[in-house]
């Protein structure tokens, strides 16, 4: 596989991260303007999930049938002309429908991309090492979308920042209409009730998702009222957006790039490289526990920021390897699906959930209170991670 075709898959993962998390940096601003309490800004923050969940597994069971290439680029169409229908919006409920339509999008890219990455690349250790790179446009994206959507917000408006951002997608999508299928991958015999009875009948895959819904959990929370909370310790809306997005594009992409490349260090050579890279992400994901909690406890902006950096860098660490782990673990002929499940799981008990139980603790007990609960669900995806590992070197000896 060529280097070119991976850097560009990974900045289209970027702009999806773009696109997704632009919204984050000018929620205030939204709330500000269409009068919006707490629980309807987390809500509108979370609303491109039911598109996402909902066509996840549809895509998945596509791209195990159809070439995924086409199926692709008509998703990052869509969610570049929503990105931009977005900034053209005036209502709540414009708004929201916007967010589906970004989230239906999105489902295309980010259910095909690994396993097509898969069928290029044999070696596990180097898919990982790839992954890497790959999932590094995370959190590349979404601070971008923090420093874009904070700085294009202070200079015109929120609505020219979702505008401006959407347009790198159309480009994108154009682009991955040229890629082609791999010409020996089999498709016959794909039946969706089968799929998922493969994909569901191993206990490690129920560890492997369920510490990744945890994970999640943890993650959308945060993302979606960080803003808040650094407002309420003193920082301006642009400069929360901007510190807290390079705080996440480095923290972020050391730890899911150098993290993943460790990673791949530590399980070159294994005799069960998956079951060490289960481990690692348990371990990386236990040692960011204590500092998400000491982020959300201090008042002071210096520690703050440090924790936050140091929760990130673990954090991330374990994005690579734990999809890695998926894609090798899934049923052969099912990876894509398997990938559509995931994304549903995560998203529908973490990224659709986490920021409005967060808004409903902020409106009717603290906003301190609401972030902090979101270390405990830190802490059990690493423990459940833990446990998926000990369940893979038990069934392998």
């Amino acid at each position: 596989m060529s280097r070119s075709l991976l850097v560009i898959l990974s900045l289209t993962n970027l702009l999806s991260y773009l696109d997704r998390y632009i919204l984050a940096s000018v929620l205030p601003l939204i709330e500000q303007e269409l009068k919006l309490t707490k629980f309807e800004s987390g809500l509108l923050f979370g609303a491109f999930v039911p598109g996402y969940i909902i066509f996840s597994p549809l895509f998945g069971y596509l791209g195990d049938r159809l070439p995924r290439p086409r199926l692709m680029a008509a998703g990052v169409l869509l969610w570049g002309l929503a990105t931009i229908m977005t900034g053209m919006t005036t209502s709540y409920v414009s708004l929201i429908v916007a967010r589906l339509m970004i989230g239906t999008g999105e489902a295309s890219f980010g259910a095909m991309a690994p396993g097509y990455l898969k069928d290029r690349i044999k070696d596990p250790v180097k898919l990982n090492s790839a992954l890497a790179l790959f999932y590094a446009a995370i959190p590349c994206g979404s601070a971008l979308g923090y420093v874009s959507g904070s700085l294009l917000a202070a200079a015109f408006s929120w609505h020219t920042a979702f505008v401006i951002a959407g347009a790198p997608g159309i480009i994108a999508g154009l682009w991955l209409f040229g890629l082609s299928e791999i010409a020996d991958r089999d498709t016959s015999d794909i039946h969706l009730r089968s799929g998922f009875r493969l994909i569901f009948s191993t206990p490690v895959m129920w560890c492997l998702i369920g510490g990744y819904v945890f994970n999640t959990y943890s993650l959308a929370g945060v993302a979606a009222f960080i803003s808040f909370y650094g407002e309420s310790i003193g920082y301006s809306t642009q400069e929360i957006g901007t510190y807290f997005g390079i705080t996440l594009v480095v923290a972020g992409f050391l730890g899911t790039f150098l993290g993943g490349r460790f990673a791949s260090y530590l399980a070159s050579g294994r005799r069960d490289p998956a079951a060490t890279m289960l481990s690692y992400i348990g371990v990386t994901a236990l040692c960011g526990v204590p500092f998400m909690l000491l982020a959300f406890t201090t008042g002071d902006k210096i520690i703050f920021t440090v924790a936050c950096f140091i929760a990130e860098l673990f954090i991330f660490a374990g994005v690579a390897p734990v999809n890695s782990v998926i894609v090798l673990l899934c049923p052969e002929k099912y990876v894509t699906l398997t990938v559509g499940v995931s994304i549903f799981m995560i998203n529908l008990f973490g990224t659709l959930l986490s920021p409005a139980v967060v808004g409903w603790i902020a409106d009717n007990l603290t906003l301190e209170l609401g972030l902090q609960h979101l270390s405990g669900a830190l802490l059990v995806s690493g423990l459940v991670w833990l446990y998926g590992a000990k369940i893979k070197r038990t069934a392998a000896t």
